[in-house]
């Protein structure tokens, strides 16, 4: 029996360091499960940062893009400017000749209206004269009957 007893105690021996095994590759494994959760975290951060990164490469290629044509639109903008000054300066310019023009027309209007005034002061004194003329030349032929 004593045999059976030693190598019951040896089949104990290995079943507590097959269960010492056992749990030291549980905890391994559960490690192993924690890394892997966390490496997946961290792959999930890294691609967030990448398209973070893509991101602000594809807007730094468009600040580029428009950096580059920011002297084009700059030379454009100022030709724009200056065809806006020209302009100004044609509407100033035709406004003058409108005022001028509507200046001369009240001034031809006020000519016309003074020489209707004269006009009929003169068709007036005109008819009066005629009226005494013809006065004068009945009461001539008048005295000449008698």
């Amino acid at each position: 029996m004593g045999k059976i007893t030693k190598e019951c105690n040896d089949q104990n021996i290995k079943i507590r360091n097959l269960n010492a095994q056992i749990r030291h590759q549980e905890e391994e494994t559960s490690n192993l499960k924690a890394a892997v959760i966390t490496c997946k975290l961290d792959l999930g951060h890294a691609k967030c940062r990448l398209h973070s990164t893509n991101d602000q490469y594809v807007a730094m290629q468009k600040y580029d893009l428009i950096k580059n044509e920011n002297p084009n639109q700059e030379f454009k903008l100022e030709l724009t400017r200056n065809k806006f000054q020209q302009y100004k300066g044609m509407i100033k310019e035709e406004k003058n000749a409108f005022i001028s023009s509507e200046r001369s027309e009240n001034e031809y209007k006020l000519f016309i209206l003074y020489n209707n005034v004269e006009m009929n002061k003169m068709v007036r004194s005109f008819k009066l004269l005629t009226v005494k003329t013809l006065s004068y030349f009945e009461l001539i032929q008048q005295r000449f009957e008698v």
